[in-house]
């Protein structure tokens, strides 16, 4: 004890501590450098296939579904039977309000075909097409039973715009049955 050791009597000094070298390598996720240019890569991949896909698959979901509601007025269409001249006045105002009724009744059905949000503004877009289309030919059937052929006319040439229009866009959605009676 008091033999100047320092308490440590009988302890061999180990001698300077070995160096340990550089330190470990990180693992390749974990190098920054390295990481970049394979997140870039895979997000330039990834988002156009997501941006593609999913709304094309929700899209297509509801194009069958919105064609399966309107097609239940087909035969209701056909039914109806084809247009009558203009000259045999009651059977041609008995053909249009059938087919305004149609129309109304097919419209109310596609409307209740949930939209996917995603998608959703072209799919508004086209059925706020045919329902506007609808109003014009709804209204100039109207105009018609009550005698104003020249009112029934502007009201139904403009139907007759409005309804190329929301079929056109109809069919670039990929429907294939809605807008019923256009």
């Amino acid at each position: 004890m008091g033999n100047g050791t320092g308490g440590n009597a009988g302890t061999p000094d180990p001698g300077p501590t070995p160096d340990p070298g550089p330190p470990p390598e990180p693992p390749w996720y974990r190098k920054p450098v390295i990481m970049w240019p394979i997140v870039l890569a895979a997000l330039g991949i990834l988002v156009p296939i997501v941006g593609y896909a999913v709304p094309a698959w929700l899209k297509s979901g509801y194009v069958q579904e919105a064609d399966e509601a309107c097609s239940r007025y087909v035969p209701q269409l056909q039914a109806l039977g084809k247009q009558p001249p203009p000259e045999q006045r009651a059977a041609y105002h008995a053909y249009e309000k059938g087919l305004s009724a149609i129309m109304d009744a097919a419209l109310e059905e596609w409307r209740k075909v949930d939209v996917p949000p995603i998608v959703g503004g072209e799919i508004r877009e086209t059925f706020a097409a045919a329902q506007s289309a609808a109003q014009y030919f709804r209204t100039g059937v109207s105009w018609a039973e009550k005698g104003d052929t020249d009112t029934a006319n502007k009201y139904l040439d403009e139907f007759n715009g409005k309804a190329d229009g929301a079929v056109e866009k109809a069919r670039a959605l990929g429907l294939n049955v809605c807008p019923v009676g256009f």
